[in-house]
Parts: structure tokens; C-alpha cells; sequence
């Protein structure tokens, strides 16, 4: 039997991979929704790592959105986020969407007349993570560690000779 020992950020990153990002958005405004959903009283928008067409799609709005949001520790005011809110939202909802075809017409203007901008740039910074190169290189990796179909028994030479302990 092996034993996987993980660091904490890898048990995190195992823990996003498994269990993708459940955002509820309370309904203050209704209108906006389609005649079937109009009754609900919160909407769930579910964030999970997207597949590399959904990310194709989103590559030109990371590219209009300044180094410093993308940045994971960085410190930012309400001022520096607030022009790129739209932005932020239209990643937000492609990636919930999670399909090559555009998301449905109200989910912008919902996101924007729903939510708070610290919400959504809280929302879009976890998003954000999710979309890295590293983000994908790290989980591939804790996949193949902890999932026993990705892992490759390594053949043993048959003229390999074991070192032997001595006492000299």
C-alpha cells in the first residue's frame, strides 16, 4: 500500500478539483430572470477549473483586466476594482456557464444588479485561480498522485543490482 503525503496547499487544491465552488446570489431583483425562475428566492452559480475551450473564450477578457487583479495576494480598494466589475462578470459567468456557446443573456445584468463589488471580486478571485497554468500543472499532478488509475507502476530492471548495506 503507498502512502500519499500531502502538503496543505495541495489538500486545498485536491479539495477545489473535487468539490467545485457552489455561489448562491440572493434575488433582489427579479425582473431580469426568465418567466420559469422568477419565484426563486436565490440562484446557485457553480465554479469548477474549465475546460480549455470555455478558457479559450475567456483569454481576450483576462487580457482587458490589469496584471494587479490577476495577482493572488495583492492588496486592492473597491476603487481599483470598480471599473473592471463588467469584465470580472462576463469571466465569472462564462466560466459558470461552462460551455463553448454563450451564457444566457441575464446572467450579466443579474450578477451586476445582485450582487455587491466586493462579491463579485471575490467571486472572480477564486475564478481567477481557477483558470491559472499552474492552478491545472498542480492538479493534474495531485490527480495523478492520489487517483490509483493515473498512477504508472515504474517497471523494475531485471539486471539492476539492489545496493547491499555493508559494514565497512
Amino acid at each position: 500500500m503507498t502512502t500519499i503525503i500531502m502538503t496543505d496547499k495541495q489538500k486545498l487544491l485536491k479539495a477545489l478539483i473535487e468539490e467545485p465552488s457552489r455561489y448562491s446570489v440572493d434575488v433582489n431583483d427579479n425582473s431580469i430572470l426568465p418567466e420559469n425562475m422568477k419565484d426563486k428566492k436565490s440562484i446557485y452559480f457553480v465554479v469548477k477549473p474549465p475546460s480549455p475551450g470555455v478558457l479559450a473564450m475567456c483569454a481576450n477578457l483576462f487580457q482587458d483586466l490589469p496584471k494587479e487583479l490577476l495577482e493572488e495576494n495583492k492588496k486592492l480598494s473597491l476603487q481599483d476594482v470598480m471599473p473592471h466589475l463588467e469584465t470580472m462578470v462576463k469571466v465569472i459567468c462564462r466560466i459558470s456557464w461552462g460551455k463553448k456557446d454563450d451564457y444566457p443573456e441575464w446572467y450579466l445584468p443579474f450578477f451586476m444588479g445582485n450582487t455587491t463589488g466586493i462579491e463579485i471580486f471575490k467571486i472572480f478571485q477564486e475564478t481567477a485561480l481557477k483558470t491559472q497554468s499552474d492552478f491545472f500543472l498542480t492538479s493534474f499532478q495531485i490527480a495523478s498522485l492520489t487517483n490509483p488509475m493515473m498512477m504508472k507502476k515504474i517497471p523494475k530492471k531485471t539486471n539492476q543490482i539492489d545496493s547491499i548495506p555493508t559494514d565497512s
